[in-house]
């Protein structure tokens, strides 16, 4: 039992450490012995929750843990391991790691992969999901943070007075052409976007006219249908997806995510890829 209790010691250890610039040296093969460890603490916080005075016992050698990490030196804001805290010490170790900017960039693909890597990772005493997909979370938070930040700060100028009638032009063209009927009118409008989407990669202001339409709320049926046929149609092309939720104020992507649950999906996908391109 002095050898569990010591380990515990360890798992506090490592999870003061992993929030430090020691990181910076840690590789794939020490990610994976990290994550390791913290499935073993999730194993005996299993198998030895129900037991009272063995519970006991490492609720006291975690306290003086805590107390030895708290007073050194190189641990400042030491935050507290608890025995419940062992349920989701996977996870912890993951959050600590992905809050880390000393992380090096090139350990993050292993990171992901080695999260989420053991089959039989229990879940926590809240019900929570694995770490794979508490991953998936903490990457769109920190996407989502990184670019709506930027987003916001464009609100103000979006999207222009020019931009702006050039959207309502579009959606009444699109609704003239699907109002046609038929193939033809709907292969029409495909025809436009298609277009304006080649003239994207040297006249900028096409992704604003874009952006734009996609702002306008119609209450007529006509109106509503071309907007969706709009939506349907970014979800086929990623690259101008990808310069829309760049452009398009968060107040208005949240609108889209609302309408749309495909929107939302692919929405989430994008902020997933950008992440991988901040240093965290």
């Amino acid at each position: 039992m002095e050898a569990v209790l010591n380990n515990l010691t360890g798992a506090a250890e490592l999870l003061a450490v992993a929030r430090t610039d020691a990181v910076r040296r840690w590789d794939a093969r020490a990610l994976h012995r990290a994550f390791q460890w913290t499935r073993y603490c999730q194993r005996v916080h299993s198998r030895f929750r129900d037991k009272r005075a063995i519970r006991a016992a490492m609720e006291r050698r975690l306290r003086a843990a805590n107390d030895g990490l708290r007073a050194a030196a190189y641990f400042p804001g030491h935050a507290d391991v608890t025995f419940a805290d062992l349920s989701r010490c996977e996870r912890a170790l993951l959050a600590a790691l992905l809050g880390n900017p000393a992380l090096p960039r090139a350990a993050l693909g292993s990171l992901l992969l080695v999260a989420g890597s053991s089959p039989d990772v229990g879940t926590g005493e809240n019900g929570d999901g694995d770490a794979a997909g508490h991953c998936a979370q903490l990457i769109a938070c920190k996407s989502a943070c990184e670019v709506l930040r930027a987003a916001r700060a464009k609100t103000a100028a979006f999207p222009g007075g020019d931009a702006e009638v050039q959207g309502v032009m579009l959606m009444e063209t699109l609704d003239a052409l699907r109002g046609e009927g038929g193939r033809g009118g709907e292969h029409a409008a495909q025809e436009l976007l298609e277009s304006m989407l080649q003239k994207s990669e040297e006249e900028d202001n096409v992704v604003l006219v874009i952006a734009s339409a996609l702002r306008r709320k119609s209450s007529a049926t006509a109106g509503g249908a071309s907007r969706g046929f709009l939506l349907n149609w970014l979800l086929q092309n990623d690259q101008m997806l990808q310069k829309i939720c760049s452009r398009l104020p968060a107040e208005d992507m949240m609108s889209q995510v609302k309408d749309s649950e495909d929107f939302r999906a692919a929405y989430c996908d994008v902020l997933r890829r950008w992440v991988l391109r901040y240093d965290l």
